[in-house]
């Protein structure tokens, strides 16, 4: 495949190209560009058949339909436990000799408390919430527990007509990278919905988007912008 630059339209060779991060430098105006646009629009997406499952989740078919399980737990999660933990006995102990303050509408010390009260829900949702997913002939469902969380979706099957898997990067101001792997549904009417974000690898992904086009009878076409194995 051939790129061109999209300021000046020459041909860059491919000396100038880097296909692991797909972009590439023009040497005529030295601009940088992004290609995966037109590698999408050139390149097969493999069988999705060929994507086997993945740690963390499971699935299942009972008489309801299609099920399938997230777990959230990452080994990350025990390491913030001790510091959540550290920093709510500290705010307590704060509380418990201050309680005249507090009571008295101290700001400093309410909002400590409602740090504290806010870090330990992210911990405890990381630590034990599940994502679960549950598909039959009428309704996508998704929901977040068993502590309520958010992104949680109910749609109608009939009004869905593909699903594919992107990759979002957010680049920071010390030069790292990182990587959010999102689920989208595209409904009949041209419609762009996410369903699932913040998973952790392709294989994830791709696997649930397998199962789910599988079980509705939906054929994978390639969509601009998903993700390319």
């Amino acid at each position: 495949m051939e790129i061109y630059c999209k300021i000046c339209k020459s041909k860059i060779p491919a000396s100038n190209i880097d296909s692991n991060r797909l972009i590439a430098k023009c040497d005529r105006c030295n601009s940088v560009i992004e290609f995966k646009d037109e590698v999408s629009k050139t390149l097969k997406i493999p069988k999705i058949g060929e994507i086997k499952l993945p740690k963390k989740i499971t699935i299942d078919t009972d008489k309801f339909g299609l099920n399938i399980t997230i777990r959230w737990f990452r080994y990350l999660y025990l390491f913030l436990a001790f510091f959540v933990v550290f920093l709510d006995v500290f705010i307590i102990r704060d509380v418990m000799r201050n309680r005249e303050y507090f009571m008295s509408g101290n700001y400093n010390t309410a909002l400590s408390v409602l740090i504290g009260i806010f870090l330990t829900y992210l911990l405890l949702i990381g630590l034990i919430n599940k994502t679960y997913i549950m598909v039959n002939p009428q309704s996508l469902i998704i929901k977040q527990g068993p502590i309520p969380g958010w992104g949680n979706k109910n749609l109608n099957t009939g009004e869905l007509k593909q699903f594919y898997s992107k990759k979002e990067e957010s680049h920071y101001e010390d030069g790292t990278t990182s990587y959010s792997y999102e689920l989208h549904a595209i409904t009949r009417s041209g419609k762009d919905i996410k369903l699932l974000s913040s998973l952790e690898n392709t294989e994830q992904l791709l696997f649930i988007e397998q199962e789910i086009e599988k079980f509705l009878g939906i054929k994978d076409e390639n969509v601009e912008g998903e993700i390319i194995i």
